[in-house]
């Protein structure tokens, strides 16, 4: 399980720092262009616990699971339906109601992102120490060899 998260963690690093690497390559000013501080530890912490998150996640949902095309569908469903939402209803704002630009617009700049993401933070922790609990107590190899 160590593995998965370390893995997913990795990745994101990779990605983040790719990123920078072709902003800087694209608008380039003569100065390197980096994350603010914030952003940084944000998407650092932020990418540790979603990939502990997702990885136990996946662990209870294959230990259920009768194949792992099952698990895998599974686990696809339940991490993207949220991001699905989180696309959707601004989508519905803009089509249906009158004003649903002026709506997004607000909340957009009204918002605290700050404080959202150290709420997001607290949240992704505590799910990560009861989803890691519930996966270590459910997780019997013997029972796996058995059953093979």
């Amino acid at each position: 399980m160590v593995f998965g998260i370390v893995y997913g963690w990795l990745t994101t690093l990779v990605l983040l720092l790719l990123s920078m690497g072709i902003v800087n390559a694209l608008h380039w000013t003569g100065q390197i262009r980096v994350y603010d501080p914030t952003i940084a530890g944000t998407d650092i912490v932020l990418s540790l616990l979603i990939s502990a998150f997702v990885t136990s996640l996946g662990v209870l949902i294959s230990l259920r699971s009768a194949t792992a095309q099952g698990a895998q569908q599974t686990l696809m469903a339940v991490v993207l339906a949220p991001l699905l939402l989180v696309q959707i209803v601004p989508a519905v704002l803009l089509s249906v109601v009158p004003n649903g630009r002026e709506i997004i617009r607000n909340v957009l700049f009204n918002t605290d992102f700050v404080g959202i993401m150290w709420y997001a933070i607290a949240v992704l922790l505590v799910l990560d120490v009861l989803l890691f609990l519930a996966a270590k107590a459910r997780f019997k190899r013997s029972r796996l060899i058995v059953d093979a």
